[in-house]
């Protein structure tokens, strides 16, 4: 399946991938899939042996028990480059990435997933779980303000919960099977078991990172595509901190990145990199225009839980 320039909007599913479900090799590229809800996958189910490409792409604002954005099985290798897991919830766990397969993650902005799950490992943003090879890895890669513990019965808008914890990374196994190859920027410290590296930004000490970032919005220069990107702010960690990779040398709206570029998959232009320090406070938040998005979905059939051999 080949998709590119698409817009897979406000499907549901009683099963798996409300917006997309895919058997095969799979390429999404400058498309958005947002609103769709789904028991497993609300944007994206996976599935089969094959390798998934997804670039400049942005997944918002869907919906599923396991992997709200994406979710996929063991014998699925992802490659995602210049995309945007944003504002995406789930029941269970990985409202932005679920997955027991393979996934690279490059120049990637992961923010303000939230999911139900309270257990201490697990994971909103990304969420790995036993079965398989699994092996994520992070290069260049923003993960701020993903959530768990929003109680989905009591309140609509996940922004009115106030019993969320931070949950940028985490494991149904045991051992998170995450891995870092360098220049990842986290906001809270349920990656500091797995961004290891000097090149790795995280919090220290209790000190809380913000990121910087704007909300969910068009940031489009004009370039390739009209997905919707959160913006690096100025003082932001990302800007200038991340590492040049041959293959990318735009950001997911096609603008020229730095030889220093920025982490993430927003480029701010006309930053001459080196960061911005250590800064409390910043506009990471839950983008407040995606609850009315899924409003529509609120009373979708009796969620089931995620099982991993579904």
């Amino acid at each position: 399946m080949t998709a590119a320039f698409t817009i897979v909007l406000n499907n549901d599913s009683i099963t798996n991938g409300g917006g997309i479900y895919n058997e095969g090799a799979t390429s999404i590229t400058n498309s958005t899939i947002s609103g769709n809800i789904a028991e497993g996958g609300g944007g994206v189910f996976l599935t089969g042996i094959n390798i998934v490409t997804i670039t400049g792409s942005t997944l918002s604002g869907n919906r599923a028990v396991g992997g709200g954005a994406v979710s996929c099985r063991a014998d699925v290798t992802i490659n995602m480059v210049n995309s945007t897991l944003s504002g995406n919830l789930a029941e269970d766990v990985g409202a932005g990435l679920y997955t027991n397969g393979i996934a690279s993650l490059r120049f990637v902005t992961i923010a303000n997933n939230i999911t139900g799950a309270e257990s201490g490992t697990a994971g909103a943003g990304i969420n790995t779980f036993p079965s398989g090879a699994v092996a994520v890895t992070l290069k260049n890669v923003l993960l701020a303000d993903n959530k768990k513990g929003w109680e989905f019965a009591t309140y609509a808008n996940p922004a009115d919960d106030p019993t969320l914890f931070p949950a940028n990374c985490g494991s149904t196994d045991p051992i998170m099977k995450i891995t870092s190859n360098g220049y990842n920027l986290s906001s809270d410290d349920t990656c500091n078991a797995v961004l290891t590296l000097g090149t790795d930004i995280k919090p220290t000490l209790g000190l809380t990172i913000s990121q910087l970032i704007g909300p969910l919005a068009d940031n489009n220069a004009g370039t390739t595509g009209t997905t919707l990107t959160h913006a690096l702010l100025a003082g932001s960690l990302a800007l200038g901190n991340g590492a040049a990779e041959g293959d990318v040398t735009i950001d997911q709206r096609g603008v020229t990145r730095d030889t220093a570029p920025d982490i993430g998959a927003f480029e701010l232009e006309g930053n001459s990199g080196g960061g911005g320090g250590c800064a409390i406070g910043g506009d990471g938040r839950f983008d407040p225009t995606l609850p009315a998005m899924l409003a529509a979905g609120l009373g979708f059939f009796g969620w089931r839980r995620f099982k991993a051999g579904k």
